[in-house]
């Protein structure tokens, strides 16, 4: 299981951005949160190399991510199981992360199988 965001762990950083521009002010190892909107970001992040985490809050919207080459699909919990199961039928490169608040919760996801779990508090 991924874990991002927790004290002892080391991770890499999360930074929900809107622009191209706030992309160039990032460590450049920072995974870039956007939400599906961001069509053109999503385009720019493929063509720098940059690894960009996708929002998204359905099926449909996991199938459109994945399509566009997003290396993690963040969603709720409560879709994150039937994404996790769309993803390991045709094994999509991409991680299904959820947003958790508390290390109590690590038991829960990974007992429903998901790919990762990002704190909260560690999104920038």
């Amino acid at each position: 299981m991924l874990i991002f965001g927790y004290d002892l762990i080391p991770s890499r950083p999360w930074c929900k951005v809107s622009t191209q521009q706030e992309i160039a002010s990032t460590p450049s190892s920072t995974i870039i949160l956007l939400d599906l909107n961001s069509l053109d970001i999503v385009t720019y992040c493929k063509e720098q190399n940059v690894d960009c985490a996708l929002e998204v809050k359905s099926i449909k919207e996991a199938l459109i991510a994945s399509a566009l080459g997003a290396s993690y699909l963040f969603c709720a919990q409560d879709v994150a199981k039937e994404i996790q199961a769309i993803a390991n039928e045709y094994l999509w490169s991409a991680k299904v992360i959820t947003m958790i608040e508390d290390e109590s919760e690590l038991e829960v996801i990974a007992k429903i199988g998901i790919d990762g779990v990002i704190f909260a508090q560690s999104i920038h």
